[in-house]
């Protein structure tokens, strides 16, 4: 467990493993009038020395097991502003964590990715406050694009969002750079 950087570990960011909403919750905290730092803790080296060597970076990486009883308590989770796991494929981790963090900061939002409808009710009985449920967000978002985009003229439909998120796409490609294969 190491970490190069100073990490205050009081009211901080808590994001467990690498992914998009990783992503989106560590620039929503750098685009705050006062950027917040985000604390990460992730097993994958990549993405450690890719956050290790981006020094405008708002993401303090530490490599450790997110998954770990030990890494909670050394990185004081129970006394954070808020805890994300995107470890998503470790429901056991997070249920386990769900509940530590149930006994042990009860007012503490957890937060967990998952893409099954029985994780996410298992996440939420074990004390999880949100569970991002990646299948079912997607679709409700995309159902909103489908409504604005279906009843446009055929040589127009889909097109302005189509090349929006080809952009969008593109950009986090550039900006993640090799751990953009991971994410």
């Amino acid at each position: 467990m190491e970490s190069s950087r100073q990490v205050v570990l009081k009211n901080h960011v808590v994001l467990l493993g690498f992914n998009e909403i990783a992503q989106e919750i560590s620039e929503f905290f750098d685009d705050q009038l006062t950027p917040e730092r985000v604390l990460l803790i992730d097993c994958d080296p990549d993405i450690i020395k890719h956050f290790e060597e981006r020094k405008d970076s708002n993401v303090d990486p530490v490599y450790a097991d997110p998954a770990d009883p030990k890494v909670w308590q050394e990185y004081k989770l129970s006394e954070a502003k808020v805890v994300v796991s995107c470890m998503g494929s470790d429901l056991e981790a997070d249920t386990e964590l769900a509940s530590y963090i149930k006994r042990t900061s009860p007012d503490l939002p957890f937060l967990a990715v998952t893409t099954s409808h029985e994780d996410s009710l298992k996440l939420y009985e074990s004390g999880a406050r949100y569970v991002i449920q990646t299948e079912q967000l997607a679709s409700k978002t995309f159902r909103g694009v489908f409504a604005e985009e279906i009843d446009k003229p055929a040589a127009e439909s889909f097109m302005e969002k189509g090349s929006s998120h080809w952009k969008d796409t593109r950009s986090i490609r550039d900006g993640l750079g090799e751990i953009f294969k991971l994410v």
